[in-house]
């Protein structure tokens, strides 16, 4: 009689494990399996540079979670690109539930002053199979002495990976970047609010002089246009 009870107690237990399991919890099971990466993946830069892409694949409904160091103050920009507009991206500080608001177009681009130094999260998410690239910029600022109007900064680059820089600057003021390197290299500049471009690497510039329209921080970025190593000095004045 015994046997006979723990025989059906099992066999309804063994039921509801198959027949009553949630669907979703399958599924996302079954898209977990199939991730080509693992739950949690850290963005590291290279030495000396101001930016990284990561590469990936996400199965149908499922996501990935990418954890970048940030400082306080310092401003971090992070766009998507893939081959579906399904696809989006959200930014959470680590150990935070709510999502970090910025500016940007909600889906595919994002930039913000970070609040606080520590993690942060970027989460990739799409409804179905994506392939996605995920850029994340944290421009250098440059800081002045001083009483002085200008600065230099020295640094390198590989595999065409733009490095960015930033510097305050208040309307009416005049700003002179100049770009000096042994390689092929351009210099744009643009507005970190307003985003609108005083220059182009495009054009083949390697400096830039004038007037500001408004105050705000403008970035100027280096560009090189080969894969190799690329050595440069970088001369901001802004008076």
């Amino acid at each position: 009689m015994f046997a006979r009870i723990v025989s059906s107690v099992v066999a309804v237990v063994m039921l509801l494990s198959t027949a009553g399991a949630s669907p979703v919890y399958a599924s996302r099971a079954a898209s977990e399996a199939k991730a080509p990466m693992p739950y949690l993946v850290r963005v590291s830069f290279a030495p000396g540079a101001t930016s990284a892409v990561v590469d990936g694949e996400l199965t149908t409904r499922a996501w990935q979670d990418f954890v970048v160091r940030g400082s306080a103050g310092y401003t971090m920009l992070a766009s998507l690109t893939a081959n579906n507009t399904s696809a989006s991206f959200h930014v959470f500080r680590r150990y935070y539930r709510a999502q970090l608001w910025g500016r940007g177009d909600g889906k595919t681009t994002w930039q913000r002053a970070l609040p606080a130094s520590g993690d942060y999260i970027i989460r990739v998410s799409g409804p179905i199979s994506t392939v996605f690239s995920l850029n994340v910029e944290m421009p250098a600022i440059l800081r002045f002495k001083r009483g002085a109007y200008a600065t230099t900064v020295t640094g390198h680059t590989t595999d065409n990976r733009i490095n960015s820089y930033m510097a305050w600057g208040r309307a009416n003021q005049t700003l002179t970047a100049t770009l000096v390197s042994p390689t092929e290299v351009g210099i744009t500049v643009y507005g970190l609010t307003d985003g609108v471009p005083m220059v182009r690497a495009v054009s083949g510039a390697v400096t830039w002089n004038g007037k500001l329209a408004s105050s705000q921080y403008y970035v100027i970025d280096v560009v090189p246009s080969i894969t190799s190593t690329v050595n440069y000095t970088l001369s901001v004045e802004i008076r």
